[in-house]
């Protein structure tokens, strides 16, 4: 739960996506302890200021029990939305917390506050659905969004378990939950890293920085929803660049071989024309299943010219890539951006040059260096 204040200075209540005032990692009504609140609600009420923080280094954190420490990144996101990081322990108010650890909170105060959002819903993050004060549990396992329990040991990030975030993900692999901004359905990189995160103590240590390569690879997300053997889908490039490696979604945890195929010009009229397309190589990978990156490269560098249209076709052998449908939307749709490469809605396609299926978003991330 965290608190609205109006411009005519009104305090109204809304619900956040975490347990914040009860219930909450096992919160005992019987004990005479104010509510418990995350670090937006004390914001709100005045009762501390966040410390904005951007430069890469190493931060000293302490417990938010013995001293009200909160760190605020806004760096990268738009206006009314950002992270705030805070040291949270088993002790006072907190007591009954399964696992103390550094807790990252994701707030939007954009957002529409009835719209939970999580991985498994079609179209997400694109979609919209959020909410407004979003804890970034370690585990990814959005059960606060889903109503599967108040908070568990699992979503404090610690060296002994997840202790790692960024614009891919976490340590564990996860594509979800990462550092990206969010607000009204367009998501993008921020760059953030938060690595390095101590053993839970009273005093935790975590390094904030930037990610190097921001600017060289372009993602879609991790979303699925339906899947074939393969997608293919048109890019086209701002600059003159090469693509030298990929992410892709499979659903399979086993060894699965994927092939690669390019061709100067759209996808249109050669869905099933295999000599329409350069072969680029097979390389065999181990899947690393739904809702993970699985990376995969070993293929012929594919170069790519400033303004030139190309397409990508990306498949398995098997009904194994998982791929999205694009709601309400159209082949050729922009799929995602970057400052130097944009990939189009693309179509789904049966193992090798079979049936096409119109209207399917590639699920990936496309590593490229500039020539």
């Amino acid at each position: 739960m965290y608190f609205e204040f109006t411009d005519d200075g009104k305090v109204g209540v809304g619900i956040a996506n975490y347990g914040l005032m009860g219930n909450a990692w096992g919160f005992d009504f019987s004990q005479e302890y104010p509510p418990i609140m995350s670090p937006y609600n004390k914001i709100k009420l005045g009762w501390l200021e966040p410390i904005v923080i951007s430069e890469s280094k190493k931060y000293t954190i302490p417990s938010s029990a013995d001293n009200p420490i909160v760190y605020k990144i806004e760096e990268g996101f738009p206006e009314g939305e950002y992270l705030l990081i805070e040291n949270r322990q088993p002790k006072l108010h907190d007591q009954k917390m399964p696992q103390g650890g550094i807790l990252i909170w994701h707030v939007d105060e954009k957002a529409d506050t009835e719209r939970e959002g999580f991985p498994d819903q079609i179209g997400w993050p694109q979609n919209g659905n959020h909410y407004k004060v979003a804890l970034l549990q370690a585990d990814g396992g959005y059960d606060l969004e889903q109503g599967n329990d108040h908070g568990d040991s699992k979503d404090a990030f610690h060296a002994d378990g997840v202790h790692s975030i960024g614009p891919t993900g976490t340590s564990t692999g996860k594509a979800f939950p990462n550092t990206n901004c969010y607000q009204d359905g367009k998501v993008a990189p921020t760059g953030h890293i938060i690595s390095e995160i101590s053993t839970s103590s009273d005093i935790m240590t975590f390094r904030l920085s930037k990610q190097d390569n921001l600017s060289t690879e372009v993602s879609t997300f991790f979303d699925g929803g339906n899947g074939q053997a393969g997608v293919m889908f048109d890019v086209v490039p701002k600059q003159d660049l090469s693509i030298h490696s990929m992410d892709i979604h499979t659903s399979s945890t086993d060894s699965i071989n994927v092939e690669i195929w390019s061709k100067t010009g759209s996808l249109d009229g050669s869905e099933r024309k295999s000599e329409d397309w350069t072969y680029r190589g097979k390389t065999t990978v181990k899947g690393k299943g739904a809702g993970m990156r699985t990376t995969v490269t070993g293929f012929d560098e594919m170069n790519l010219k400033k303004g030139v249209k190309s397409a990508l076709y990306v498949t398995i052998d098997d009904r194994l890539m998982l791929y999205s449908n694009n709601l309400g939307g159209r082949t050729h749709d922009l799929a995602a951006d970057s400052k130097h490469l944009s990939i189009l809605v693309g179509v789904g396609k049966k193992y090798k040059f079979s049936t096409t299926i119109p209207n399917r978003i590639w699920n990936g991330t496309l590593r490229y260096r500039l020539e």
